[in-house]
């Protein structure tokens, strides 16, 4: 039986945007230097790479399973 392929739904993508803009829109509050939230923005980037090299990787070794 052919799974479907890995999708996102249009509510976790909202929810992903409104949870960055929460994050960054804090950030901006507490007045945190341009750099800072540099190094913040390079850890999320590197945090969602590494989930998606992971659901990749789960995705991949599912579809070998007989």
């Amino acid at each position: 039986m052919h799974q479907p392929p890995l999708q996102f739904g249009i509510r976790s993508l909202m929810l992903i945007a409104v949870a960055v803009g929460l994050l960054f829109g804090t950030l901006r509050w507490l007045e945190v230097s341009p750099r800072a939230a540099a190094v913040v923005l390079l850890i999320v980037v590197v945090s969602v790479a590494a989930a998606l090299g992971l659901v990749v990787a789960i995705a991949r070794g599912a579809d070998d399973d007989p």
